[in-house]
């Protein structure tokens, strides 16, 4: 059976400086020629993005909003009521500034439960969703010393929980976001 290809390339929203970064750590990426051959290459189509710049993926705008992610940069993203910070230690008061007031949905780093350099540990996530003063946040990242069942019964009483594979959140006629797990929906 060939394989399922929905299009040619795989977009990649970069900033410069991470551009940079990934030619010079695999070159191959940036430029195919570049290729010691063994293997096939995926096919990346590069944009450039800036700090607090919104730019637009099929009519949604996003913000990137850099933060710190112990001695290195790395971007949360804010769009539509949803702030996504994948890999963060701290927020600054202007990025802070910049990200949306009241979430209806963040999805935080957790790595684990005690803290460590470069991620937030389980209470650093919860004091972070809570000046954030989201609606609903979700937990990712999460490593293996944290147990999905032990931290949802922990934070049973907030309306904080640890994400999971299959979730899903999917927006009703009426705007509404609803939680749900694809391997319940047939997705």
């Amino acid at each position: 059976m060939p394989p399922l290809c929905l299009q040619q390339t795989v977009p990649v929203y970069v900033r410069d400086e991470d551009k940079a970064g990934i030619a010079a750590a695999f070159p191959y990426l940036v430029e195919p020629s570049l290729s010691t051959g063994g293997g096939a290459v995926p096919a990346l189509s590069f944009s450039s993005i800036a700090d607090y710049v919104q730019f637009q993926i099929f009519g949604l705008s996003f913000l990137p909003v850099p933060i710190e992610h112990g001695r290195t940069t790395a971007l949360a993203f804010a769009f539509d009521r949803f702030c996504y910070a994948s890999d963060v230690k701290e927020v600054s008061d202007l990025a802070f500034a910049a990200l949306p007031s009241s979430p209806s949905f963040l999805f935080v780093d957790c790595l684990r439960e005690v803290e460590q350099s470069s991620h937030l540990s389980l209470s650093e996530s919860v004091d972070l969703a809570g000046r954030m003063k989201a609606k609903r946040t979700f937990l990712i990242g999460i490593g293996h010393e944290l147990c999905h069942d032990e931290v949802k019964a922990k934070l049973r009483h907030t309306s904080i929980s640890p994400s999971f594979d299959g979730m899903i959140l999917t927006k009703n006629e009426g705007g509404e976001w609803k939680e749900g797990d694809a391997r319940e929906s047939g997705r």
